[in-house]
């Protein structure tokens, strides 16, 4: 495991995350994935998932028995100017802090490790037959890469949210569209019905003619991920949900 050495509790953070909401024991958790491949969770989320209080992870963190035993634990502060702030810390220490409640027989803990330990052994089997939704999963597991048909239908499913959530806005669709894909392709719909060859269905969907699942993947992530910010103009809020999902500046 790695420890830090710092003597601060929380570290200002200037590093680029990608940010993701998922829901497990009943509760809708925040997660995240730095530039250089290690993944976080909101440090203020990690009690509620066995029933404490939101400062439990906190306390424990900072107890002299686990400093001792692990070190100072780095907890991160990251914000996203406009939009929001967190307290993060990585998935590691997380389940040290499960363990701990385990061992000391929580009967919470203990439930919820054992859906952990299921849920883990379900996702490597499941990715292992055929890829799955989940982003990046496969990175994990040494899965085959995402087919076309699967990132399709991906795009397809979030269409409509995306749509209300751009009329809600009272930001141009069709513009909003085209600067995604123009962000993450390098073409608009219209240069990509032009100029690439039509790999399935309706010819005049412009999606229709990306051929790399990837590439359609991620925009489809970016466009939930500009769904959900509401500071900003519509460019500000597409250009954000672009670095968010890829971690690349826009």
């Amino acid at each position: 495991m790695r420890q830090t050495t710092s003597l601060e509790p929380y570290q200002l953070n200037t590093m680029t995350y990608q940010i993701t909401e998922f829901t497990f024991a009943g509760l809708t958790l925040t997660g995240f994935k730095s530039v250089d491949g290690h993944y976080y969770l909101n440090q203020t989320q990690i009690g509620e998932l066995i029933g404490k209080e939101r400062n439990s992870f906190l306390r424990w963190s900072q107890a002299k028995k686990v400093i001792k035993e692990h070190g100072d634990i780095e907890i991160i502060k990251y914000a996203i100017p406009g939009e929001n702030h967190w307290k993060i810390v990585e998935t590691e220490w997380a389940t040290e802090y499960l363990l701990y409640w385990l061992m000391r027989g929580d009967a919470t803990a203990k439930n919820l490790m054992r859906e952990l330990a299921q849920s883990s052994f379900n996702v490597m089997i499941e990715n292992a037959i055929a890829p799955i939704e989940a982003e990046k999963v496969s990175e994990l597991t040494g899965s085959v890469p995402l087919m076309w048909g699967e990132s399709r239908d991906f795009t397809k499913q979030i269409h409509m949210p995306f749509q209300n959530s751009c009329i809600a806005k009272g930001h141009p669709a069709a513009k909003v569209h085209d600067l995604i894909t123009t962000l993450v392709s390098g073409k608009t719909a219209e240069q990509a019905r032009k100029q690439l060859e039509l790999v399935k269905g309706d010819e005049l969907i412009g999606l229709n003619h990306q051929s790399n699942p990837e590439i359609l993947r991620t925009i489809g992530a970016v466009k939930l991920r500009y769904a959900g910010l509401k500071a900003g103009t519509w460019e500000e809020q597409v250009k954000r949900a672009y670095e968010m999902v890829t971690g690349i500046k826009a």
